[in-house]
């Protein structure tokens, strides 16, 4: 079903982004140990993953990300994501 690298440990950033309309919303991406918010802004992927502060996941159009401030604090105490439902 799944190539083995796409079931890497994930590791939720968290984060503050403002959209082009001005809305601010605070929550995380997803990305890989080794990755930087860079990383998955530079891709090619339109659409990222983010679950917002009540754990809800929205999916964002990069296009529409106008700022994005990391949380330095919780970049330091981030937790792995599971890798498949019921983890």
């Amino acid at each position: 079903m799944f190539a083995s690298d796409q079931l890497k440990q994930k590791v939720k950033t968290e984060v503050e982004l403002v959209l082009d309309d001005g809305t601010v919303m605070k929550g995380s991406f997803f990305l890989n140990p080794q990755q930087r918010i860079l990383d998955i802004l530079n891709d090619e992927r339109a659409f990222l993953p983010f679950e917002d502060g009540e754990g809800v996941i929205i999916v964002i159009l990069k296009t529409s990300i106008r700022r994005i401030k990391p949380d330095e604090q919780k970049l330091e105490h981030a937790k792995p994501v599971p890798t498949s439902i019921g983890r």
